[in-house]
């Protein structure tokens, strides 16, 4: 992951919020200061229904 990341291009995780499944891994992310972006499923199965 530390070779492909530099200071113009941050990494950042998406994940989908799975009931509690996705916790662990989200805590584990942000300890070591990744970006996190957690969207509901609702609303990414919208997302690619519009035109």
């Amino acid at each position: 992951v530390h070779a492909h990341t530099s200071a113009e291009s941050p990494l950042r995780f998406v994940m989908e919020a799975t009931g509690v499944y996705h916790e662990k891994f989200a805590y584990f992310l942000e300890s070591k200061r990744y970006k996190i972006i957690i969207i509901l499923s609702n609303k990414i199965s919208n997302y690619f229904r519009t035109p």
